[in-house]
């Protein structure tokens, strides 16, 4: 494996810790809950996931990534996205990564109905005290309802002893039109708060995640324990 490239929070609808290499690599991942930004994309479900990435010297790299989801009235059975984008790092404290998302999901008819697409920025500050990430996501279609939708995160991550970190993150989701779109009882946004413990044994990564929402009536949303195994192999 060459030098790494970046480590990416949260990329795309991933809700996982994944790093994008000069070369190629393959990340398969199992999870008891596939969870983004606090709402369960399984019904809290555990899922079954799988990432192809490749990644040029000079900061460009491209993606898929593919995972068993199930929403309610959909008929969803999966989700297979792909990605582009470019990373630079400005200096020994500053990186700045930018890209594109596609999203799409197959099942029954109804599936591709949410198929939308997602714009992101994210600065990476590192420093003596870890990694922080500030980050947006735009989508002009969210979900397909013709509305449109940001994701602000702020996270940080710091090593407690070696080889074991936590990572705080804090989510805002706002949808420019709850008529179209809303969250919780007809709300523009939500909050989404998360504690993670991060690990690696044998050449697995394992991510112990406490999360709660500010919607606190949906099962999709309530707090919980995920627990998340997974193994990257470059070529």
């Amino acid at each position: 494996m060459k030098n790494t490239i970046i480590a990416l929070g949260t990329l795309c609808a991933l809700g996982l810790s994944t790093s994008v290499f000069a070369g190629a690599s393959s990340t398969i991942t199992a999870t008891s809950n596939y969870s983004y930004n606090g709402y369960s994309q399984t019904e809290n479900k555990a899922a079954l996931q799988g990432s192809l990435d490749y990644g040029w010297d000079n900061g460009i790299y491209i993606g898929t990534f593919a995972s068993n989801v199930g929403f309610n009235g959909f008929g969803t059975d999966v989700e297979w996205d792909a990605y582009v984008g470019k990373y630079t790092q400005l200096n020994d404290t500053f990186g700045l990564d930018a890209g594109i998302s596609v999203y799409t999901y197959y099942g029954e008819s109804a599936a591709s109905d949410l198929n939308y697409n997602e714009v992101y920025s994210q600065l990476d500050i590192t420093s003596d005290m870890g990694v922080s990430n500030i980050r947006a996501a735009y989508a002009w279609d969210y979900f397909g309802y013709d509305v449109e939708h940001i994701v602000a995160t702020l996270a940080h991550t710091f090593e407690v002893a070696d080889g074991h970190s936590l990572k705080l993150t804090y989510n805002y989701s706002y949808s420019f039109d709850e008529a179209k779109w809303p969250w919780g009882n007809n709300n523009k946004s939500y909050d989404h708060f998360k504690v993670s413990y991060l690990t690696n044994y044998k050449g697995f990564d394992f991510d112990i995640s406490a999360e709660d929402t500010s919607i606190n009536h949906q099962d999709e949303t309530k707090a919980r324990v995920i627990f998340t195994v997974s193994r990257t192999f470059s070529f």
